[in-house]
């Protein structure tokens, strides 16, 4: 395989050799991470902010689903030799695989707010919210989107 040569051609007397051959690297990175896209792609791309927001979304995509994943098996591993499993079981792997966020409380949550989606208020005493009430908010993993 030829090794891609990238020739700087404007001056580069205001930069030291070991900037302008970092410059050229880099060049030859981006010509090559490009193969095979139409610059009518590439100029979509930049327009809705570049590749590197992509790979983030596609990383944050592939580690939810490797969270749910784990999850299942955990819950598949518990069935059906392992007898039924109950809330706290089902709870307790969710908070295990990140899928929820136990968060402490001090006042009861808004039940039809999708970000809390918790019933504290249902479950605890209202003198309990002073010292702290533990609730469990979904991740982001769980709320419909790569975020």
């Amino acid at each position: 395989m030829p090794v891609p040569v990238c020739q700087m051609l404007w001056p580069t007397e205001l930069r030291s050799e070991q900037e302008t051959e970092a410059n050229a690297r880099r060049i030859v990175a981006c010509v090559n991470a490009c193969a095979g896209f139409s610059t009518e792609t590439l100029e979509l791309l930049a327009a809705i902010g570049g590749m590197q927001n992509k790979m983030v979304a596609t990383y944050t995509v592939a580690k939810q689903k490797d969270q749910l994943l784990a999850f299942a098996n955990d819950i598949l591993d518990s069935w059906p030799d392992g007898g039924s499993l109950d809330g706290g079981d089902i709870q307790e792997y969710a908070v295990k695989h990140g899928l929820l966020r136990p968060t402490v409380v001090h006042e009861p949550c808004n039940s039809d707010d999708p970000d809390q989606s918790c019933r504290c208020a249902e479950y605890c005493m209202p003198d309990e919210f002073s010292e702290g009430v533990m609730c469990y908010r979904r991740a982001d993993a769980l709320k419909g989107g790569a975020a």
